[in-house]
């Protein structure tokens, strides 16, 4: 008894111990023994395959974006280009819904006619030392119209009138067989009482303007100017198959072609 009362607190500490160490012997399997239970408690299904979320939506607005829709701000969009209504002189409307309805564009080309420069050999007149030779000139696409008609040009060997000069005589001195002349630019043509020369010049045109009740312009010339409701227009070029026309107002050019041209 003396012992317990001497070392008891001994003995408790080491029942104490004892007990802690029993305790953390069966602690592994109590928390085993807890976890089949749970895992018995807890159903395990078998989880479901991964279904992918369906973008199509998403998708159709990144494809949007990537092409974007072209907005049309020209031609008959009538929210920025509003359709023009035009008044012919007799008082009817006419829709300009293409643009080309009036002004130059709605100019149509009825003719084009060459214009040529024409030499003939007219014959002598005069004799020894008088005598000349007669060269017939036309210039048909002269700017002045008095220069147009045809015009004798009595000519000797070395003499030159209006840019025509006589080179050479063939044949006969009074009756020649053919002479030899020298135009404008250094060229040399041959010219006889059976053959002429002719070079084309320039052209003039003849047109037709539909909403200005099919008014006819007859005989237009480069340089000429005309009105087209109520703008001013000048010829700048005539070809073989289209002209060229110029607004006074802002020098914009048009142009027209000829659809009848080769």
């Amino acid at each position: 008894m003396d012992f317990l009362k001497k070392h008891y607190e001994k003995v408790l500490l080491s029942v104490v111990l004892l007990g802690l160490a029993v305790a953390a012997a069966l602690l592994p399997m109590k928390v085993s023994t807890i976890r089949d239970e749970i895992s018995k408690s807890i159903p395990n299904p078998k989880p479901k395959a991964f279904s992918p979320y369906d973008l199509s939506t998403n998708q159709m607005v990144l494809d949007r974006l990537r092409k974007p829709p072209s907005f049309t701000l020209s031609g008959a969009h009538n929210v920025f280009n509003p359709v023009r209504w035009l008044k012919r002189p007799d008082g009817e409307l006419l829709k300009a819904q293409l643009g080309k309805e009036a002004g130059p564009t709605a100019l149509e080309i009825l003719k084009i006619t060459p214009l040529k420069t024409v030499l003939t050999y007219d014959g002598t007149s005069g004799v020894g030392d008088a005598l000349r030779y007669r060269v017939g000139m036309t210039r048909e696409a002269d700017k002045v119209p008095a220069n147009r008609p045809k015009k004798t040009l009595p000519l000797t060997l070395g003499n030159r009138s209006l840019g025509v000069g006589l080179k050479e005589i063939k044949g006969s001195k009074d009756a020649p067989s053919e002479v030899v002349l020298e135009i404008e630019g250094g060229e040399q043509v041959k010219i006889s009482a059976e053959k002429s020369f002719s070079k084309t010049m320039g052209y003039m045109v003849d047109l037709r303007y539909a909403p200005e009740n099919n008014r006819i312009l007859k005989n237009m010339r480069v340089e000429q100017t005309f009105s087209l409701g109520g703008e001013t227009y000048n010829i700048v070029a005539i070809s073989e198959g289209e002209i060229v026309v110029s607004a006074k107002s802002s020098s914009k050019r048009t142009t027209v072609k000829f659809n009848s041209a080769p």
